[in-house]
């Protein structure tokens, strides 16, 4: 198995629902289950696709980060300044 990172967000909710209803669709219980976030449809029945829900850009804010770029950034949020 190769080393990989995944740099994106995924909501808790909707990992956890995911998981739910592959679990309870799961019929063999005992075998491994593999997750996978690439574009790619792969048909394994122990296979749970992630793609759809990564947030493959998500915004992180430092220390180093310029004031205008934060602002600039919440007023495209939506934010009153």
């Amino acid at each position: 198995i190769e080393e990989a990172s995944i740099i994106g967000f995924v909501l808790r909710r909707d990992l956890e629902s995911i998981i739910q209803q592959r679990t309870l669709s799961n019929v063999e219980s005992n075998m491994n289950t593999y997750i996978s976030f690439s574009r790619t449809i792969q048909q394994q029945s122990n296979l749970i696709h992630l793609y759809r829900l990564l947030n493959r850009s998500p915004t992180t804010i430092t220390l180093d980060t310029p004031t205008t770029t934060i602002i600039d950034l919440c007023r495209k949020l939506g934010a009153q300044t």
